[in-house]
């Protein structure tokens, strides 16, 4: 009956089953050399591991021997770590210590400083008007000095003859209005 289909296609069809054919031919050869190489791993693994085995069992020997010898080392070890973790303890509270101490000075340094400019802003203040007052009490005297020396001179001189007063602005009744001008004159 395959003879039958075969002589039933074409020469078309027949060339590409054939490449089929090539295409699976060589799939199956990449298979089997894929699987020896697989084969050959795994062998090679078993081979590792067992001469990792020997390996560990020489290497837990080796420890049962440097047992006796690296108690007294890992005593020491032990010790010495010990050690430096109280000093590294102490180290940090001397270091803690010192930090309090610093952030309190810097607070009491702000403080202090906060204090002063206060102080400082009232002196200022309090030198401001002791300037204001020295300066008017230094120009009162001025003017009181050059007021004396004014008079005495003027009573060194003789008077200066009087001048008759200008005579004063006529009066008005009161139902007449007075402007801005006249007002200000009356009150000169």
């Amino acid at each position: 009956m395959m003879a039958m289909v075969a002589m039933q296609l074409d020469p078309g069809s027949m060339d590409a089953l054939r490449n089929i054919a090539i295409a699976q031919m060589v799939m199956a050869a990449v298979m089997i050399v894929i699987g020896l190489i697989a084969i050959g791993g795994a062998i090679v693994v078993l081979l590792e591991l067992r001469s990792a085995r020997k390996l560990l069992h020489n290497l837990g020997d080796t420890v049962d021997e440097l047992k006796p010898r690296l108690a007294p080392l890992v005593d020491r070890t032990i010790h010495i770590t010990s050690d430096v973790a109280g000093m590294t303890d102490n180290i940090r509270r001397r270091i803690d210590d010192a930090l309090f101490t610093v952030e309190q000075l810097n607070r009491i340094v702000k403080r202090g400083g906060s204090v002063a400019e206060e102080r400082m802003e009232r002196f200022a203040q309090v030198l401001d008007i002791v300037q204001t007052e020295a300066e008017d009490l230094l120009l009162d005297a001025a003017a009181t000095a050059r007021g004396v020396h004014e008079t005495a001179r003027q009573l060194r001189e003789d008077p200066p003859p009087r001048r008759p007063a200008p005579p004063a602005p006529p009066r008005r009744p009161f139902d007449t209005p007075i402007d801005d001008d006249e007002l200000e004159e009356i009150f000169e």
